[in-house]
């Protein structure tokens, strides 16, 4: 599928909000009033954590008062755009917790709807170009705060990431029921493993190594001819689109212990209608990212967990597209720091500082290989 280039645009796209404004959005909107707000780390959406105590008045439901507090999300100017996405969004979160998968829950606004806009129209400077250009909208959501640290913070557990496979076992099933929802195709967004090709495509020219830029073409490559032509047999459904070891919330067993225990997922604003192993290969990625030299053990772990056991040919499908994420997040991350030289969050990612070596390493071990290794080393944990 065709992704517009234009999509990674140069220009800035979160909104422009100040506490104030934040304050005023959780009283005009929610009837909920904040007096400690905390902007929390985010990429293009704004994060703003409404901590306790808070105070309600007459329009908020105090049945809704969750002790922990809130996240208001902000969302950026391109994605607002998709407001169908979001009406699916807030029905997935709803039927999450419903069916007791750990996450994030909406709070509906005084008028009973989930999300509303907030309208930009503060940008500066006022040229003449912007002075005729429409303020810019950007939606805006409540969420229930959940509590724990992220799981990215903490050494390769085995056990961990076995619990982790399990659980993004049920949230496939879980998310069944949205499979054919129409404010989930997304055939042109960027982070999509189908929009990869034509990502990788677009932005090459940002990687001047020729040696670099051959191991890419050629992991990109297998995934057009290997991995396109088998789609038809592979499940397909809503998957989560972005499960990284920061979008995992996990609780020390005890105050002192490195020993945790997942306690909920966020982050859905990724969801797309996809492949399973797509998902799976998204998270088997970013946990191989966190520990390169033990890569093996980590999918394994992930995959011992995942409920439903891989076919050959699936698992020769998960390890082309392990690759072809590393190529995609490479690429998008090397073309930012030539917009955004000083960009550190990405120039600090695990993509750029291990992506490399972990794409050399899996690109050249054979598929038959990989196979054995995965099948031996999962055999092996299902026996403890």
């Amino acid at each position: 599928m065709e992704t517009d280039k234009s999509e990674i645009k140069e220009e800035n796209i979160s909104a422009n909000v100040v506490e104030d404004g934040v304050r005023k959005i959780a009283e005009e909107e929610y009837g909920l009033i904040a007096t400690k707000i905390k902007r929390v780390d985010g990429y293009d959406d704004l994060n703003f954590y409404l901590s306790p105590p808070l105070t309600i008045n007459n329009n908020f439901h105090e049945s809704q008062l969750w002790p922990h507090g809130f996240m208001l999300k902000i969302v950026n100017s391109r994605d607002s755009k998709n407001e169908k996405f979001f009406i699916e969004y807030i029905k997935v979160l709803l039927h999450l917790n419903e069916e007791k998968i750990p996450c994030p829950c909406p709070i509906p606004k005084k008028d009973g709807k989930y999300f509303g806009y907030w309208t930009d129209d503060t940008l500066e400077p006022k040229t003449e170009l912007s002075k005729n250009c429409e303020p810019r909208k950007h939606i805006f959501i409540l969420l229930t705060f959940l509590q724990g640290e992220i799981l990215e913070r903490f050494k390769y557990n085995q056990r961990v990431d076995v619990s982790l496979g399990l659980l993004l076992s049920q949230l496939h099933s879980k998310l069944k029921p949205f499979s054919t929802a129409e404010g989930l195709h997304r055939p042109d967004f960027t982070w999509a493993l189908h929009s990869a090709p034509n990502i990788v495509e677009n932005f090459l020219h940002v990687i001047p190594d020729k040696d670099k830029k051959s191991l890419i073409l050629g992991a990109i490559n297998e995934f057009k001819t290997v991995v396109i032509p088998n789609l038809g047999t592979i499940d397909r459904g809503a998957i989560h689109g972005d499960l990284n070891l920061g979008n995992v919330l996990v609780e020390r067993k005890t105050s002192d212990t490195e020993d945790v225990d997942i306690v909920a997922i966020i982050d859905f604003t990724d969801m797309h209608i996809s492949y399973f192993i797509f998902d799976l290969a998204l998270t088997a990625c970013y946990i191989s990212l966190h520990d390169v030299d033990n890569y093996e053990d980590r999918i394994a772990s992930l995959l011992c967990g995942y409920e439903k056991e891989l076919s050959d040919l699936e698992l020769q499908l998960l390890k082309i597209c392990i690759c072809t994420r590393l190529c995609q997040s490479i690429t998008i991350g090397m073309h930012t720091l030539t917009i955004d030289p000083n960009n550190e969050y990405v120039r600090n990612g695990e993509s750029l500082k291990y992506g490399w070596k972990l794409l050399q390493r899996l690109f050249q071990t054979s598929h038959t290989e990989f196979n054995k290794v995965m099948r031996s080393k999962v055999e092996h944990l299902k026996r403890k």
